[in-house]
């Protein structure tokens, strides 16, 4: 605290508004909502706003660090963070991407005297001069490197009305404090059952974790096991300053260029931490969320190395996995067994109820109420996304509050009802809907609005009124590729006997693609994907074409698909 006021006083001196009161910070709500007009405060002009975050064991570490719920806020309300590290503490995964002032080695932390002004200029210039940190500190030459990615707006959405799940965290416990078990903990569920919420939830207060990466399908970057060694790396490092020593004498550059996921797996994290000495003997953690959904092509890389290669790190690190029981991701995992996540458990239906109140804390008193949390309930299968769904729906005064026969059955339920209400014309549907539908889920990518239009021969208005037609059900993410509102979407639409009349044959998608050919926009999925797709449409001669047409623009091997 002394290091804080001597810091707050030099900055008022050189005429710098500052919010510090060391007088009112007491334990309490008082203490709480002081620091709620702080933030507010720092928060009305961003241009100019900062908050100088002074790490130390005491405020940042995790779970119970006394800055974590001020940092999370800041982060929410898109705030610039000046991170100075005073002693050192492991920093916070929420902010691992920002370089850190480092002012461990000043001689006197306790007052601003000759010795620590020019440490104190360095504060100034880092508050003054935005891009001040950027050009200097190992930690940003690595990020420059490695190009981690970035998850903050996942996170976000992830925990939103995070309720319960305490039973998962405790089972997670037990397996970190057995000395005997597994390396890995696999965390199985069905799509929609909160795998995600838990996920982003471990990594703001597990106390031991040192990195995560969250896969997502139709994301090159979130999905590429390349850009997940890169981001777990450099999290790495700003978790381990002996790791990071290590990463900084590998000339990372050349192994980036040279090495396969496997290959860089092995000499940017294997090797690092197993030379790592680990005198505590204290356990670190990695996480990697939805591992599915880096599948690709009926293969998932990831699995693939984590299931040959996990085994080569040290006994103290251990591994965290989310995903859907899909093959992909079963097979190369094997050898580990998987923990299920129960939808019909009484703790399960109790975490749901729970969240039920917190959404829908409206409608408590309504006579109604009772009925309608009990209908979602029943309704729900055990599944949070249906619950998500239903109560946003309820808010929006979609459904009364007192007419729970409304409610859809289930996943599926909720696409029958949607489809149903938005497509009760099956001609409009076969003409407008369904040739868009069959391509999105016929390819092997995501395709963007773009290419979606080349491949129909549509205007871009028909094509906007189509993705207006389909609603919340898809969307255009961050690359501009349009994906569904969840994956169980997908395999709603191909099961004829659940979607009945708005089933989708694959195939009528290969088809349409087939047709196109080679003339499709996007050159580089053409010379990917289709010899697989004409061999769907089963149209063999236009294989042997297309591997005419491929080789004799001397593409190199490798770069197609063919199967005889």
């Amino acid at each position: 605290m002394g290091f804080a006021k001597n810091v707050a006083n030099e900055l008022k001196a050189r005429d710098h508004e500052v919010w510090f009161d060391e007088e009112r910070l007491k334990d309490g709500t008082e203490w709480e909502r002081y620091i709620e007009e702080g933030l507010e405060w720092v928060g009305e002009d961003k241009s100019r706003g900062r908050i100088l975050l002074i790490m130390t064991p005491h405020s940042v570490r995790r779970p119970k660090g006394y800055c974590l719920n001020e940092i999370a806020k800041a982060l929410d309300n898109s705030m610039q963070i000046v991170p100075v590290m005073l002693v050192w503490a492991t920093p916070p995964l929420s902010i691992y991407r920002l370089q850190y002032l480092d002012l461990q080695n000043s001689d006197n932390k306790l007052h601003i005297t000759d010795t620590l002004v020019h440490d104190f200029e360095k504060i100034c210039k880092a508050l003054e001069n935005e891009s001040f940190l950027n050009e200097t500190g190992v930690t940003n030459a690595l990020s420059n490197q490695l190009e981690p990615l970035d998850f903050s707006a996942d996170l976000r959405n992830n925990i939103a009305y995070y309720t319960g799940r305490e039973w998962v965290k405790e089972r997670i416990n037990q397996w970190l404090g057995d000395q005997d078990a597994s390396k890995l903990f696999w965390l199985v569920g069905l799509p929609g059952t909160g795998k995600s919420a838990i996920a982003s939830n471990l990594i703001n207060k597990l106390p031991n974790l040192a990195a995560f990466h969250l896969c997502k399908r139709g994301d090159s970057e979130k999905a590429s096991a390349h850009c997940l060694v890169c981001t777990i790396a450099f999290q790495l490092c700003t978790q381990l300053p002996g790791y990071r020593e290590r990463l900084i004498q590998i000339d990372i550059q050349k192994e980036l260029a040279r090495c396969n996921e496997v290959a860089l797996f092995d000499v940017l994290i294997v090797q690092p931490l197993s030379r790592e000495q680990n005198k505590s003997n204290e356990q670190i953690v990695i996480l990697i969320d939805g591992l599915d959904e880096a599948s690709r092509d009926g293969k998932n890389v990831i699995a693939q190395f984590l299931g040959s290669e996990f085994k080569k790190l040290p006994e103290w690190v251990r591994l965290i996995v989310t995903s859907r029981p899909d093959a992909e991701v079963m097979l190369p995992l094997q050898a580990f067994e998987p923990w299920r996540l129960d939808t019909e458990s009484v703790d399960n239906m109790a975490d749901i109820s729970s969240y039920i109140d917190k959404r829908l804390s409206g409608y408590c008193k309504h006579p109604g109420y009772a009925q309608l949390k009990k209908e979602i309930l029943d309704k729900s299968e055990g599944v949070f996304l249906y619950v998500a769904y239903v109560c946003e729906v309820i808010n929006k005064d979609h459904f009364a509050e007192n007419a729970p026969a409304e409610l859809p059955a289930g996943l599926g339920g909720i696409y029958s009802q949607y489809f149903l209400s938005r497509f009760p014309d099956e001609d409009m549907y076969e003409d407008d809907i369904l040739p868009v539908l069959s391509i999105l889920l016929a390819v092997y990518e995501p395709m963007t609005a773009e290419e979606l239009q080349g491949l129909l021969d549509w205007n871009k208005r028909k094509l906007k009124k189509f993705l207006k037609a389909m609603g919340s059900m898809l969307s255009i993410n961050s690359n501009d590729k349009v994906v569904p509102f969840h994956l169980s979407l997908y395999d709603w639409l191909l099961d004829e006997e659940r979607s009945d009349m708005y089933f989708v044959d694959r195939v009528d998608g290969d088809q349409m693609i087939a047709k196109k050919g080679m003339t499709i926009d996007n050159r580089a999925y053409a010379l990917k994907h289709m010899p697989q797709h004409f061999l769907n449409a089963q149209k063999y001669d236009a294989v042997v074409d297309d591997f005419n047409f491929i080789t004799s623009k001397r593409v190199p091997a490798g770069h197609f698909l063919f199967c005889p």
